[in-house]
């Protein structure tokens, strides 16, 4: 198994009020920053999200990975892996959603959505909800940070892990 990981800012990375092109989602009065957050002497870089509306308010960070020319296949298991905090850990007052697609294809691959927990977690995407992919294939993700009443959301690291051909 070989990994690669992304830091934020990631590399090509945009923020977005819309999902891979769609109409505006709904409501996007939110802050937008970047920043690192130190817990327990380890360092993350984040991107976040905060707003001080009642109602939820989203934005989206997009970001498109071009799989590597030793990739064969995706790892068994935890095969895309997410850093998230929130300051709430109810998704109704901030969380964040995760949605996989492949370039190219019209179809949404997976997804993950209402994370919130206020110490640094993981949202895993499993092999098995990817399907088949090659060398060279772009991976298209869209990070959904969604908040009100001055909750924060954030994103950390990204990390793909692959079965490669040594």
């Amino acid at each position: 198994m070989k990994a690669i990981e992304l830091h934020p800012a990631y590399p090509g990375a945009i923020w977005t009020s819309s999902l891979r092109g769609s109409p505006v989602s709904g409501n996007n009065e939110v802050g937008r920053s970047l920043g690192q957050d130190v817990v327990s002497y380890v360092a993350r870089n984040y991107y976040e999200c905060v707003s001080g509306e009642v109602v939820l308010q989203d934005y989206y960070i997009a970001l498109r990975f071009t799989l590597p020319e030793d990739f064969v296949a995706w790892a068994d298991g935890n095969a895309i892996l997410v850093e998230y905090r929130t300051e709430s850990g109810t998704y109704i007052n901030s969380h964040v959603d995760l949605y996989i697609y492949k370039s190219g294809v019209a179809t949404l691959i997976s997804s993950n959505e209402n994370n919130a927990n206020t110490d640094w977690s993981v949202i895993s995407i499993d092999d098995s909800a990817l399907g088949s992919w090659s060398a060279g294939d772009i991976v298209e993700i869209y990070l959904k940070l969604e908040t009100r009443s001055w909750y924060y959301a954030r994103v950390g690291k990204i990390r793909f892990e692959y079965i490669w051909n040594n």
